[in-house]
């Protein structure tokens, strides 16, 4: 079966071949034909031109008729055309108006039959020239049959040569071809450990190179989705779990205030779910290749003052340390989304502070650079290439038994990476951690 398969396809792929180079043949040879009868008329117009001409002087300077009737047979045995004399008055009645006005004026007439006549200035005689002899024609015929059966067997050999090398050719091609179709059918199976190896082709290589690269994504999603899934089933059942547990003591109790304190609990449980599905939410989005952000034009340093200064009331016990001044200008950028980052920044140093959080801000003409930094433990080092990783919490958190998914700084990742900026953490004079964003002024789509 795949040997039928593959001679189809080689005997579609030689057809069409043939097709097109044969119209290319053709209407070269069309044009080179066409070309070379514009030229062969050209070259026979001036030949009989200089050939009646000079028939013409020899008439006007001869000795006597027979003397020129001599010369006349002599020229016609070397010439491929036959020249005779003829009266006037005998043919100028075969002649168009137009032809018999411009032969009165000397012109040289080319009638049908390919006749060629010119009338002698000054007297009744016409100079009158066939086209070919008789011997002529048929050496012409003879070398168009000729040049019929060269071409004939140059088209022959030319379909033979194209079929050798379009084999040749197309042999390794269809062998990748066979090999790439072999890798996607279990890739579609589900057999996501296949690798297509390189072709013997360079026009398939960037091929199996984006179906690894596919495959490789598809791979890291299939993980990053029971990640996930773990974690948001683990994440989730804890605030249930104490739900539940609220709930049996609300029954339990007789006590009202302690109910409404129960209550209160369950509101913040409640609360922490919905912060929860929240993240996810966001997570999702952003996981979207087309995810379009809509910029706004705003102050910033207003800006700034008015997102850390709602955050501050909720944090009484820790000292806040503003480093920017008012007059940092206007920036345009997606103030939903940023908002996301400074409150997720703020949040995490909130986490893990002792009592202090210092923000700054600087800008040049292009770039707008904010820092949030906190005096807690900081962050181990070798978790600086993690910590931006789905799903993934530092050793601290895990110690501290932090609630979360682990998206927060992957979610403000991919909102700076949208903006065509830059986010990193580093170690902050403080002695906790330092996370510093970059982003331009002037965000264009």
């Amino acid at each position: 079966m795949k040997n039928w398969t593959r001679l189809i396809i080689f005997l579609k792929f030689y057809i069409f071949f043939l097709l097109a180079v044969f119209t290319t043949y053709g209407i070269v040879d069309l044009i080179r034909v066409q070309t070379a009868d514009y030229l062969k008329n050209r070259a026979t117009y001036q030949v009989i031109r200089d050939m009646i001409n000079l028939l013409e002087t020899k008439y006007l300077s001869r000795e006597s008729d027979d003397s020129f009737t001599k010369k006349l047979e002599q020229f016609n045995q070397l010439s491929i055309y036959t020249a005779s004399l003829g009266k006037w008055n005998n043919l100028h009645e075969s002649l168009t108006p137009e032809q018999y006005k411009r032969a009165t004026q000397g012109s040289i007439i080319f009638t049908q039959g390919n006749i060629a006549l010119k009338k002698i200035f000054g007297t009744d005689v016409v100079i009158i020239v066939n086209e070919n002899s008789p011997h002529t024609n048929a050496t012409i015929n003879n070398e168009n049959t000729f040049e019929k059966n060269a071409l004939i067997i140059e088209l022959s050999a030319a379909a033979l040569l194209i079929a050798i090398f379009s084999y040749i050719w197309l042999t390794p091609i269809w062998h990748d071809v066979v090999k790439i179709r072999e890798k996607a059918m279990l890739l579609s199976a589900g057999k996501f450990k296949t690798r297509v190896d390189n072709t013997s082709s360079d026009i398939f290589n960037p091929i199996a190179t984006a179906l690894n690269d596919m495959v490789d994504k598809i791979q890291e999603a299939a993980v990053m989705r029971k990640s996930m899934t773990n974690t948001m089933a683990h994440e989730l059942r804890t605030p249930i779990a104490r739900i539940r547990f609220h709930l049996h003591n609300y029954f339990e109790s007789n006590n009202n205030v302690k109910k409404e304190s129960i209550i209160d609990n369950i509101y913040n449980e409640i609360s922490h779910v919905e912060s929860l599905i929240e993240t996810a939410l966001n997570y999702a989005s952003l996981e979207d290749y087309n995810k379009i952000i809509s910029p706004q034009k705003q102050y910033i340093s207003t800006w700034f003052d008015e997102k850390i200064d709602l955050f501050i009331t909720d944090s009484e016990k820790i000292t806040f340390i503003k480093k920017y001044n008012n007059d940092l200008g206007w920036v345009f950028m997606d103030l939903n989304l940023m908002t996301h980052v400074l409150n997720n920044l703020l949040s995490n140093a909130k986490k893990h502070t002792n009592d202090t959080i210092q923000i700054s801000v600087s800008r040049t003409e292009e770039i707008l650079t904010f820092s949030v930094e906190d005096n807690g433990k900081g962050i181990s080092l070798e978790d600086y290439d993690k910590i931006f990783t789905p799903f993934y919490r530092g050793k601290g958190d895990q110690k501290a038994n932090n609630t979360g998914f682990g998206l927060g700084l992957t979610i403000v990742y991919k909102i700076v990476a949208l903006h065509r900026g830059k986010v990193y953490v580093r170690t902050s004079e403080l002695g906790g951690a330092c996370f510093v964003v970059e982003v331009p002024c002037h965000y264009q789509q």
